[in-house]
């Protein structure tokens, strides 16, 4: 991701894309790849990259909470994907 926004914003420096991990864990997780192992698709990550993207937007445009709480709510949003997975692999 860092490649991208690089040229985008004309330079770069030692903290360029910090903490981005999150967003990207959050994303695979919530576009359907397991945590513990198996296989994920390339849409479904999309896909969560999509929904990651506009509950970002959301919160931040209506300012519902601080922009400094995205992190924490991304971390909700992964936890209650994975409460979602162990569920639906439990019924299975």
């Amino acid at each position: 991701a860092s490649v991208l926004y690089v040229p985008r914003l004309g330079s770069a420096s030692n903290t360029t894309g910090l903490l981005w991990e999150l967003e990207t864990i959050a994303s695979v997780i919530i576009g359907g790849t397991l945590l513990k192992g198996g296989f994920g698709r390339v849409w479904g990550t999309v896909i969560g990259v999509l929904i990651l993207g506009l509950i970002d937007n959301i919160l931040n445009l209506t300012d519902l909470v601080s922009p400094y709480l995205n992190g924490a709510i991304q971390g909700v949003i992964i936890i209650l994907a994975v409460v979602l997975q162990r569920a639906r692999k439990s019924t299975r």
